[in-house]
């Protein structure tokens, strides 16, 4: 979205997105095959529009929309009342973010992870099985809030609350990165934010310490201690598997405790010296 000069957040204002508190013009595939282009949205003296200014152009913008058909193909084919055509469906949205984060990742132009891309995949495709008509024939545009909760109710008794909070969560980061980085959307609100649905009760999967035990014992007896490690730090740091294989080893402080520095955040961790971690520390050299 961007800031205004003074600091506070600009106002939404459909066909316009900001940046750094500066106006443009961002037109999704419909008004592009019309032969829309984006511009920034400036006067002939290089003034950029303010936010009243930004809105006037956009409810003008919207006037000329209006009076002529959204698509000229369509205009000269006779009024049936029959299916609408829409500008951009779920599925294909889906389809523009999966190929779109793919290439920049590859890039190296984004933070992200793939597999982060391929989780957001999987779970809004739920809704091809669950509601293909929000999936193959409804604008993106035109999905209410009501519809989302009423898709996690189906999702819900279909593949249970945990699932269905996936498919909620992954629709939303698509529709967002649609709105503020594609600029294939006109809508002004995601539909999926603050829906207040229930979330399903917390995974948690307690390992004994006979398996604890068992499972490093396999991994060096495999030609494999690096797993062990892995696993006997996630036991005495307490960090997921992603940061465990990412942590810098500080050494160790005063108390002898080993200082773990995580690599995204920065945040130190000191674990107290076990026996056990000493030992696969020290073998680690």
């Amino acid at each position: 979205m961007g800031r205004t000069t003074s600091g506070r957040k600009p106002v939404t204002i459909a066909y316009v997105s900001w940046r750094d508190g500066r106006p443009r013009f961002q037109p999704g595939k419909a008004l592009r095959d019309l032969g829309h282009k984006g511009r920034d949205l400036r006067h002939p003296d290089g003034r950029w529009f303010s936010e009243g200014e930004a809105t006037d152009w956009s409810n003008t913008f919207s006037s000329s929309l209006k009076a002529r058909p959204t698509d000229p193909a369509e205009a000269k084919k006779p009024k049936r009342g029959g299916r609408k055509r829409y500008a951009i469906t779920l599925k294909e949205l889906v389809k523009n973010y999966v190929k779109d984060r793919t290439k920049l990742i590859a890039a190296g132009a984004i933070n992200l992870e793939q597999r982060t891309v391929y989780y957001y995949d999987k779970h809004a495709r739920y809704v091809a099985k669950i509601s293909p008509t929000l999936w193959n024939t409804r604008s993106v545009d035109s999905i209410k809030r009501h519809e989302m909760k009423k898709l996690h109710q189906t999702a819900a008794v279909a593949h249970g609350l945990y699932v269905a909070a996936q498919v909620i969560r992954s629709i939303s980061a698509i529709i967002s990165w649609g709105m503020d980085e594609e600029g294939c959307l006109t809508r002004e609100m995601n539909p999926c934010h603050r829906l207040r649905i229930p979330q399903g009760a917390p995974r948690l999967r307690i390992g004994t310490a006979q398996e604890i035990t068992a499972l490093v014992a396999a991994a060096d007896h495999l030609g494999w201690p690096f797993i062990g490690d892995g696993v006997v730090l996630g036991v005495f740091t307490g960090q997921r598997q992603g940061d465990r294989l990412a942590l810098l080893n500080d050494g160790r402080d005063d108390q002898k405790r080993y200082l773990f520095r995580q690599s995204k955040t920065g945040a130190l961790v000191a674990i107290k010296p076990t026996a056990w971690l000493t030992e696969r520390m020290e073998a680690s050299k």
